[in-house]
């Protein structure tokens, strides 16, 4: 279920403790609506909803790496919130990265085309309306390179053909500061199991439950 507070943009899949490393193969599917998205104006927060002042947000992905999502009773890198940063495609080393990885996933989907395309122009780049997008949130790696950017053997575990001649599909990348690649999404739940993500695009906010 998604509960939309904002017509630019719609989540409707979320591929949560996927097929090999959490880190690096978890993400979000989505579409725009009728107006385009600047990636610099989306926030992820995941919020643990069964404990602790709400939003109790524990881990954030943003421009500027600082956004607590809501959360006023912490700040970024005390204990129970981790704020992460969202890759810069007019960031130099940013760009050597999501290029690589866009790369990957188009040599990977086989489509002769390319099949994914990396958001362009100012504010991290603007995802066009009426568009597709993913989010992978691991693809950066960790920030001690302990995980470099990539994918957990991406022939291995998707299968992206299916989609071909359905492009172009944006794909959004971010680094996180997690040692291992256990992503951590997988903790936060409630009896059922319910787990609850929050995007925001400011000043509204996706709410997302996924069963």
């Amino acid at each position: 279920m998604v509960t939309n507070n904002c017509a630019s943009l719609t989540l409707h899949k979320a591929i949560i403790n996927p097929c090999g490393g959490d880190s690096q193969n978890e993400y979000f599917g989505g579409n725009t609506g009728n107006s385009p998205v600047n990636v610099g104006d989306i926030v992820i927060a995941n919020i643990n909803p069964s404990s602790g002042t709400q939003p109790n947000t524990n881990f954030t992905w943003s421009a500027s790496g600082n956004d607590t999502g809501g959360n006023f009773a912490e700040t970024c890198g005390a204990i129970g919130l981790q704020c992460n940063r969202i890759l810069d495609i007019n960031d130099p080393a940013d760009s050597v990265i999501i290029n690589s990885l866009i790369d990957s996933l188009n040599n990977h989907a086989g489509c002769g085309n390319p099949l994914f395309i990396a958001p362009t122009g100012p504010n991290l780049g603007v995802i066009p309306a009426y568009s597709k997008v993913l989010f992978f949130f691991g693809g950066g790696g960790n920030i001690s390179g302990t995980i470099p950017p990539g994918f957990d053997d991406l022939n291995g575990n998707f299968d992206f053909s299916i989609y071909c001649g359905q492009g172009p599909i944006y794909v959004v990348f971010g680094n996180h500061k997690n040692s291992s690649s256990t992503f951590g999404f997988s903790a936060i739940q409630i009896p059922g199991p319910i787990r609850f993500r929050s995007m925001e695009i400011f000043p509204l906010t996706l709410h997302i439950v996924i069963r």
